[in-house]
């Protein structure tokens, strides 16, 4: 890992841990881990099982990370790699303030390690630590949203190399090798997915997202250029506080967008600084909600 910890993030973890009355919450996704601690981990290919990577205790207010040697996070916050799951887990529970926590969040989970937990620390209450993450995440600070602003940046680069590459009618592999040249050109090296593309008669819609620093920045057009759907235009004019989630766009989908893609709950209604990435046919934009009008940041 390498990063430097990320105090803000850690504070609005720790505030949501004291509301739900969690003690604990041990953490296995890549983007819980860098927004508690602002740590960055190597990029990894292919699903694994959860291991937690990262655990945050309330007693203390510290994060701990899975690691061996880290910048900006102080060595006594790490706990060692292991092959033994159960060597992970006793390195846990010697972590001040784990043992004897009465409730412990997790956002992943296997039959192994919820084992794990119960012999090492009492059979705990396990509550959904995901849904405490997401609360947390959800409202970006002025530095989040510069940082996306930076990603979009390098997305829409990318995506006017591989619009020149379609509109060379260049075949589907090699518009996505050109984009992910454009992308590693720029400094990036992480994509949030594959370029995604979609042929429609004549028409060549590219789909382009990638992680800078681990925030998302992404965009869907089209070449030949084609007007705007209609509905996209609604749902974007939509996104204004008070919005319910699942009445911005009926026929399209919406996420929200920070560290990666992050799940919105239907019902739930949006925020100044939230984020969203919206879709609606052929097109995608991302989006800030604000006190006004919504800023569409790929524009």
């Amino acid at each position: 890992m390498t990063g430097t910890t990320n105090t803000t993030g850690l504070a609005r973890v720790v505030d949501a841990m004291q509301r739900d009355d969690v003690d604990v919450l041990l953490l296995g996704r890549e983007a819980n881990a860098r927004f508690v601690t602002g740590a960055a981990r190597l990029f990894l290919a292919g699903e694994r099982a959860f291991s937690p990577g990262c655990v945050v205790v309330r007693a203390t207010e510290a994060a701990h990370l899975l690691a061996v040697g880290d910048f900006g996070v102080p060595r006594e916050q790490l706990y060692p790699i292991s092959w033994n799951p159960a060597t992970v887990m006793a390195e846990i529970a010697a972590i001040p303030g784990v043992a004897g926590a009465r409730r412990v969040g997790v956002d992943g989970l296997t039959p192994l390690f919820e084992g794990l937990i119960a012999s090492h620390l009492g059979s705990p209450e396990l509550v959904d630590g995901e849904r405490i993450l997401r609360a947390a995440r959800r409202i970006k600070t002025p530095d989040e949203i510069g940082a996306i602003r930076a990603a979009v940046a390098v997305a829409r680069t990318v995506m006017r190399a591989a619009l020149e590459a379609a509109r060379h009618a260049a075949p589907d592999r090699t518009i996505v090798a050109v984009a992910m040249e454009a992308m590693a050109r720029d400094g990036t090296t992480t994509a949030s997915f594959e370029p995604v593309i979609t042929r429609d008669a004549d028409v060549t819609a590219i789909d382009i997202g990638v992680l800078r620093g681990g925030w998302e920045g992404g965009l869907a057009r089209t070449e030949p250029p084609v007007p705007l759907p209609a509905e996209h235009e609604q749902a974007v004019a939509r996104c204004i506080a008070g919005t319910r989630v699942d009445d911005i766009a009926p026929s399209g989908r919406v996420h929200g967008v920070g560290l990666g893609y992050e799940v919105l709950e239907p019902g739930s209604e949006l925020a100044p600084n939230m984020v969203l990435s919206v879709t609606n046919g052929l097109v995608r934009d991302i989006v800030l909600v604000t006190d006004g009008e919504p800023d569409v940041l790929t524009r």
